[in-house]
């Protein structure tokens, strides 16, 4: 099976906003990466409350499956929304799939440009 093709080097238009060469479009939203994935994401799929853990049930591994991971702005919206969950139990498992997947670079000077909490290179 052949290997994906790795996204070309990532560009920033005039306003700062990452923006893909591949597709000729800008990788988030223009309004604000980390309010449109808390509010589309994390709160579009009721991933707080399906955390919630009925009586008896357990730590059962939760599992969210992505297609598109981009720049990674709802992983780290769901990784920061589990931890504020004092209800989350179990393991979080994330899963992403995307075809071509951005350079670990990109993503540290997409995160920077952002205002990623973290955003620290070594840390991806």
């Amino acid at each position: 099976m052949p290997l994906l093709a790795p996204h070309p080097p990532l560009e920033f238009d005039a306003s700062g906003a990452p923006v893909s060469t591949l597709y000729g479009d800008v990788f988030r939203s223009r309004a604000g990466a980390w309010s449109e994935a808390r509010a589309v994401f994390v709160d579009g799929c009721e991933l707080p409350q399906r955390w919630a853990q009925p009586a008896g049930r357990g730590a059962a591994p939760f599992t969210v499956l992505e297609l598109g991971f981009g720049l990674g702005v709802n992983f780290l919206a769901t990784l920061q929304a589990r931890r504020e969950c004092a209800s989350a139990a179990g393991r979080l498992h994330y899963v992403s799939v995307d075809a071509h997947p951005l350079a670990r670079d990109d993503l540290a000077r997409a995160h920077a440009a952002l205002g990623a909490p973290g955003h620290d290179a070594q840390a991806l």
